[in-house]
């Protein structure tokens, strides 16, 4: 006979608690879980946040692009009234071309236009026939009377003498750099046309533009929108600035400052004045590598022209120069403040040139509303993504629980419950795939065991 010896208790599986299949592959789904929320972090902070940093830049870009086509309209319709009054120089007379003020000037930051003629003589009390007319507060032109300006000496002024020297070689309406008219006492930018003839160069037509009226024809942008712009000539001179912005700096309505300035004051705009100086620098550098340039003709506008540098004639006939290469202007820059000195935030801004004039155009927009969309789709995705995550790891591990971990916990604990005098211990079938076959196959052997076991005892 067999002896009977005590098996383990029931309770006693032979395995601690953290050596366990099921503690094991717990930790691999926790793990699983863990490699998933990242990679879903980093999928909804890169690619989603990615995403709406690009679309807040389209967005900048409309504004920009909605900006600069404002502004080209106001340049180019100064134009056609400058060429328009060229055209009038010989047979207009003054009460025609008043009243051709009045029409095509209406709503326009205009200061003043005039006609001015190449002078038979510049000797003092020679008269010229020169014409000028300025907007009254109305909006209305006003002539001052023929040779009303014969205190200014306008045949060295540089709108004019950079016109009649480069002669055939200007292209339209040549800009003047930011400059204080000494007839209206304010800062304005003139638009020079050739008026021509049968002798060739017989003067110029200008029209004026008021600096301080650039702020309120070409900068309102809405105040929803969370921004602000600001207009500048290829210098880096400010010529125009969202009211806002003047406000939040401390610039007045009449102050003219340039970018320089702006990033010594605040080093958030540094970035701004390093493209604008860099694209100065290449145009400069374009100009003096044409086929057109001529330093005596620099010489000459230097000589005939009142206070006047060489590096600033060499600056105003690189325009002229330029305009006949057809020099094309770098594309619109993007940038990103962390901190905007006006908004006090993060913001995206766009600076882009002015074709015909090189002005500087920079809007600028709050990132508030493109950071907030992206925190709110990064935590619904974060959430949606986890908690599917979740939910089919704690469904699948039900699942391998009730199929897989219960049904060999039970043949393990029925292998330790049975003692060796047992001659059937029998295991439960009602499991699954595999673990029904190994159950099977252990009853059944366990059966042929005991029947040969009982054969040897009888033989015995």
């Amino acid at each position: 006979m067999s002896s009977t010896h005590a098996g383990p208790r029931a309770a006693d599986t032979g395995l601690r608690w953290n050596q366990s299949l099921q503690f094991r592959i717990a930790c691999l789904f926790a793990l699983l879980l863990a490699i998933l929320a990242g990679v879903a972090f980093y999928a909804a902070e890169r690619l989603i946040s990615g995403g709406v940093e690009q679309a807040s830049y389209r967005h900048e870009t409309s504004i920009n692009r909605r900006l600069q086509a404002e502004t080209q309209q106001l340049l180019r319709a100064t134009e056609q009234f400058a060429q328009t009054l060229a055209l009038t120089a010989g047979h207009g007379d003054a009460a025609t071309i008043t009243q051709l003020g009045e029409a095509l000037l209406q709503g326009m930051p205009v200061a003043s236009f005039g006609l001015w003629p190449e002078p038979a003589s510049t000797a003092p009390g020679a008269r010229h026939g020169n014409r000028y007319w300025q907007m009254t507060a109305g909006g209305r032109p006003q002539l001052r009377g023929d040779d009303a300006s014969t205190a200014v000496a306008w045949w060295r002024e540089s709108w004019y003498t950079t016109v009649r020297l480069a002669g055939s070689m200007v292209r339209g309406c040549q800009w003047s750099a930011p400059y204080r008219d000494p007839l209206l006492t304010r800062d304005v930018v003139t638009c020079s046309v050739p008026l021509t003839g049968a002798n060739g160069f017989e003067g110029v037509a200008t029209v004026s533009l008021d600096v301080g009226g650039l702020d309120r024809h070409l900068l309102a942008i809405d105040g929803e929108q969370h921004g602000y712009a600001l207009l500048a000539d290829r210098h880096g001179r400010v010529l125009a600035l969202s009211a806002m912005a003047r406000g939040k700096l401390g610039i007045g309505a009449a102050e003219v400052v340039t970018l320089d300035a702006l990033a010594a004051r605040d080093p958030g705009y540094a970035a701004i004045a390093k493209q604008s100086t860099e694209r100065d620098q290449r145009f400069r550098a374009a100009a003096l590598r044409s086929t057109h340039y001529d330093a005596r003709l620099v010489s000459s506008l230097k000589d005939n022209t009142r206070n006047l540098s060489r590096d600033a004639a060499e600056d105003a006939l690189a325009a002229v120069w330029n305009a006949v290469d057809g020099y094309i202007e770098a594309g619109a820059e993007p940038l990103r403040f962390e901190n905007d000195p006006v908004l006090g935030e993060t913001s995206y801004a766009l600076l882009s040139t002015i074709p015909g004039s090189h002005w500087l155009l920079l809007s600028t927009s709050a990132a508030r509303d493109g950071s907030e969309a992206s925190t709110y789709l990064t935590q619904q995705v974060l959430a949606v993504t986890l908690g599917g995550t979740l939910l089919v790891l704690v469904l699948s591990f039900s699942l391998l629980r009730r199929l897989v971990f219960r049904p060999l916990r039970a043949m393990g604990m029925a292998l330790a419950n049975t003692t060796l005098d047992a001659r059937t211990p029998t295991l439960d079938e009602s499991g699954a795939g595999e673990l029904r076959l190994i159950a099977h196959w252990h009853n059944e052997r366990s059966e042929r065991l005991a029947e040969m076991q009982d054969r040897a005892d009888i033989a015995t």
